[in-house]
Parts: structure tokens; C-alpha cells; sequence
């Protein structure tokens, strides 16, 4: 797995040679000037290359049985994972997730405290999370990735981790795996009753 932290990706130069082990040639330089006129940009196609490596790097040590133009197709579709143009709509959940993690981190200023407890579902229903924290942005970033369906921050509080050990115990009979919990109306009614104390009546989508 890369780590973003790392990134100094910034270039052709260094995303082909550098990162895949393959010469920037005439053949790729056609090719990312076609992405260049759909949009893309040569630092946001690098740090795709970057981002991709790890599925990518396994095809361009197979270019000869795979053939460069099956190589090119894997390649673009990997690029346009994270490489978007400045009309692509993923903009617009990018930017929601910006002012998502500006409240909540507001939030967490407020109450002046390091611990939080909270709860999160699927935009669309299911199985309700309760868990622990001391940052909820990156908790929630964390909880997203690999699952199927958006979720939403229902609550989020002080507490520490006894706090949630109590909610544990609490609602023990509704526990479906790990921090996972079905979907009933006990707890949504606590989770009313927190949101009331906390004044959180706005629902913050991860």
C-alpha cells in the first residue's frame, strides 16, 4: 500500500521511470497528451501513477504478455481513479467532504476535549457503528474505505472509552460484529437524545 504522506510524485519523468521502471517514451507522451486534452493534468496524472503503483506496477513487468496497448487501457483507467478534470462530478463529493471535516473539526475545537464517542450508519440504512476516537475525521475516512455504502455520521460526543464500553453493554443484545450493531429503535432514540444535549441536529456525511 502507498503512503500518501511520501508523495513527491510530480512529473512524467518521475511517475514512468521512476515509479513503474519504464522509459517515457513517444508512445506514452502521445498517450498522456490525449489525457492532457480531456482535462487531465501532468501533476494529477503522476500522482495517479503514484497512487496506483501497486496494480500498475504489475503489468508493466508484463508489457511483452500483455502487450502495450492492453497495458495502455489498465493504465488509463487506473489514472482516472484519482486524475480528474475540473468538471468531473467527484469534485463536488470532494468538496462535501471538505466542509464535512471543517464541522466536525469545529465541533471537536468547542468541546475542548481529546476523547469522542460516536455513532455512524449507511446513508441508505443498516447496521449502526459506535465506537471510540480521538480524531472523528480520520476515524470516519478510516470506516469508508471498503465499505459498499456512504456513510453518515449520526452523532459524535465526549466520551472516552468507557463511555463507549457502556453503550457496549447497553445495546450488547443488538450486537451484530466487532462495533456493529443492528439498526433499532433504542438506539436511534439515544442517539435523538444525544443529538438534543449536544446540539447536533445536522447530520454530517463522510
Amino acid at each position: 500500500m502507498t503512503n500518501r504522506r511520501n508523495y513527491r510524485i510530480t512529473t512524467y519523468q518521475q511517475a514512468f521511470e521512476e515509479v513503474l521502471g519504464i522509459a517515457f517514451d513517444e508512445r506514452l507522451k502521445k498517450f498522456v497528451t490525449g489525457l492532457e486534452k480531456d482535462g487531465h493534468t501532468e501533476k494529477s496524472i503522476s500522482f495517479a501513477i503514484w497512487r496506483t503503483k501497486d496494480e500498475l506496477e504489475k503489468y508493466a513487468s508484463m508489457l511483452f504478455e500483455v502487450g502495450f496497448d492492453n497495458f495502455l487501457v489498465v493504465l488509463k483507467n487506473e489514472i482516472c481513479k484519482y486524475s480528474w478534470t475540473k468538471d468531473d462530478p467527484r469534485w463536488e463529493k470532494y468538496k462535501s467532504n471538505k466542509e464535512r471535516d471543517i464541522k466536525i473539526n469545529e465541533y471537536a475545537k468547542k468541546m475542548k476535549v481529546n476523547d469522542f464517542v460516536y455513532f455512524v450508519q449507511g446513508e441508505n440504512g443498516g447496521s449502526i457503528r459506535i465506537g471510540y476516537t480521538i480524531n472523528p475525521t480520520v476515524t470516519l475516512k478510516s470506516l469508508q474505505n471498503g465499505y459498499p455504502d456512504t456513510l453518515k455520521l449520526l452523532v459524535v460526543i465526549p466520551g472516552s472509552e468507557d463511555k463507549v464500553l457502556e453503550y457496549f453493554n447497553k445495546f450488547s443484545k443488538y450486537k451484530l460484529k466487532g462495533g456493529w450493531y443492528k439498526p433499532v429503535k433504542e438506539i436511534f432514540d439515544e442517539i435523538e437524545t444525544l443529538k438534543a444535549i449536544y446540539n447536533q441536529v445536522e447530520v454530517i456525511k463522510c
